[in-house]
């Protein structure tokens, strides 16, 4: 049997916790292995090991990379558990891994901010900031380069690949593209326990994301006086914690925004069952599983007019300049009052997931990235 090692050491937050948790529960399905897992201390917290056969084995080792290790790409921890395993190959999640296993090697990339430089999230961070991702990236890239003779990449578009090829200066054929797609818990039946609370008269959006600066959540502030003004009643539903809904200031706007605080996946289907459009307006991302998300749950998109977005949605979304009030309202005033032009994306959704790879094929495609 072929010994894997899949390591996720080095995750820390946000979507890829999920994928990794998705794909490491897949696993249990595929025979003729062995897996050993190298878990990080959040993505241990979302894995019950007790479910688990005798195949697996975990470590727990939380990676915090130093900067010599940017450049000589040794984990001495890391190295111990492959020396002691001697596996076939390692699968880093996403990277950087900041390790290159002596072994062959196949890492996820999905940071936006070094591939999408044009994006108008720049404009709007502070100086310090921009210096800071600067720095990260020249770091990143020299650890992704110096892994790339013995490392092949994975990704989850077409658009992500040819920008990864060119900012690594490598031939795609290096880098397989295997999409991202919706938790498996929407293929469950399960039972929510979560008090949505909803005004049932008024159209409500929903996003759900955690704060991160590339989300544009500011751009509500704009909108809304002016959905005021033309008296569009509709609701937008977030999911910011307590500390970044105070940041926000978003107060006085809760007439229009309603804070559902952060949520556990199992949750999700229940949420976007009760809301009648996403609404995203994001300005950054390499995938978004709120999309395919809510193609599954059949309700309507409404994000922004990059090239992201569109290689994952094509023709299922209805589309905006998220730095546009006036253009965002058009479209939100348009969205709740044609319900053909709903049904018509509800419907281009559904078919738009089959492009994508659900998560069993997906853990089949990176298992065999190597044969």
């Amino acid at each position: 049997m072929k010994k894997v090692i899949i390591n996720t050491s080095n995750l820390k937050k946000g979507g890829a916790i999920q994928v990794a948790n998705s794909f490491i529960n897949e696993c249990i399905k595929f025979k003729g292995f062995i897996f050993h897992i190298i878990l990080s201390n959040e993505v241990s917290k979302s894995i019950n090991e007790n479910n688990f056969n005798e195949n697996f084995s975990f470590y727990k080792f939380n990676l915090k990379p130093k900067l010599y290790q940017c450049f000589s790409g040794r984990v001495r921890e890391l190295d111990d558990i492959e020396r002691k395993i001697k596996p076939d190959f390692v699968i880093s999640v996403f990277g950087p891994s900041y390790w290159i296993p002596k072994a062959r090697h196949l890492m996820g990339y999905a940071n936006p901010y070094y591939i999408y430089p044009e994006s108008s999230l720049f404009k709007k961070i502070g100086i310090i900031e921009n210096w800071k991702i600067k720095i990260l990236k020249l770091l990143h890239i020299h650890n992704m380069r110096l892994s790339s003779n013995s490392t092949i990449f994975w990704v989850e578009t077409d658009d992500v690949k040819i920008r990864l090829g060119k900012l690594l200066k490598i031939s795609t054929k290096k880098i397989h593209v295997i999409s991202n797609t919706y938790h498996p818990v929407f293929d469950l039946n399960n039972v929510s326990t979560f008090k949505f609370l909803s005004d049932d008269n008024k159209f409500k959006f929903i996003t759900i994301s955690a704060d991160y600066p590339h989300k544009n959540f500011m751009i509500l502030k704009k909108i809304i006086p002016i959905l005021r003004l033309k008296e569009i009643k509709c609701s937008f539903y977030i999911t910011l914690n307590s500390e970044s809904y105070r940041k926000y200031n978003f107060s006085d706007f809760s007439d229009y925004i309603i804070n559902l605080g952060p949520i556990k996946i199992e949750d999700c289907p229940l949420i976007y069952s009760k809301s009648d459009a996403l609404f995203l307006p994001t300005l950054l991302e390499c995938f978004s599983a709120s999309y395919p998300e809510a193609m599954k749950s059949k309700i309507p998109i409404l994000t922004s007019d990059l090239s992201f977005a569109k290689s994952i949605c094509r023709k299922s979304a209805l589309y905006f300049d998220p730095n546009n009030e006036i253009d965002i309202v058009e479209k939100i005033i348009r969205i709740i009052s044609d319900k053909q032009l709903r049904i018509q994306l509800i419907n281009e959704g559904l078919k738009q997931l089959h492009q994508f790879d659900n998560s069993k094929s997906r853990a089949k495609k990176l298992l065999n990235v190597f044969n």
